[in-house]
């Protein structure tokens, strides 16, 4: 008997297209999802898929080419790489949230459009895998055990929306001296509009609002619109 494919599609209709797909009206005609949610997959490179003329899984023709394929799903499984994820050229959005295998990522610098990558509920300890440059707007780490916020810089040109939600940002010196690593990274992202540092120490310090929202794009700090700026 043969299996079943581990992986479901969906077209994406025009009117469900994303504009932080950043996706030309032209091309949004023939654009799919890809879904291996919840497959107890330990990497993309099992599903063995080709790219090229032979689009083939297994022995499963795909009904699609590699290429229409903008929306990743690879959440909730037990990925301890990436492998064979290069295959998603033209990926706009990255689903790996819940693979708590995954503690760490390579370079996605061939992913040139990826512009939303999540990856909450993993074992992540560092952000210094993120690669330069990239054109990521949306970036979330919810739920790690990420302790610096150190390779956010690569995200410098575009990022807008970033969540450190629940994870273990510390400091040897104290959290004052915390307090002014983190508003120097915030301020040093020109287009960010949305951050979170939710549960994490340093929203407990004292003026760590007041501080963040000197950023003059900040629109949204841990979940909550910012109204006024001191």
């Amino acid at each position: 008997m043969r299996m079943p494919p581990k992986w479901v599609w969906t077209c994406i209709p025009p009117s469900n297209v994303s504009p932080l797909w950043n996706i030309e009206p032209s091309a949004t005609k023939d654009i799919t999802s890809f879904s291996v949610k919840f497959k107890q997959l330990v990497s993309f490179a099992a599903l063995q898929l080709k790219t090229g003329q032979d689009l083939r899984l297994g022995t499963t023709a795909l009904p699609f080419p590699l290429t229409s394929v903008v929306v990743v799903d690879g959440s909730i499984n037990r990925m301890r790489s990436l492998d064979g994820i290069l295959v998603f050229s033209n990926v706009r959005e990255l689903r790996l949230s819940l693979n708590q295998q995954l503690s760490t990522l390579p370079p996605l610098n061939h992913l040139v459009h990826l512009r939303l990558l999540y990856l909450g509920n993993n074992y992540l300890t560092s952000l210094t895998w993120l690669w330069h440059p990239n054109t990521l707007t949306h970036l979330d780490v919810t739920g790690n055990n990420i302790a610096s916020l150190a390779g956010v810089d690569a995200c410098r040109s575009c990022l807008h929306v970033l969540n450190v939600s629940e994870n273990k940002l510390v400091s040897l010196d104290g959290v004052q001296h915390l307090l002014q690593y983190v508003a120097s990274v915030v301020l040093g992202l020109p287009n960010l509009d949305d951050v979170s540092f939710v549960n994490n120490p340093v929203a407990d310090c004292d003026l760590y609002r007041m501080r963040l929202c000197q950023h003059p794009r900040l629109r949204v700090l841990d979940h909550k619109t910012v109204r006024c700026r001191i």
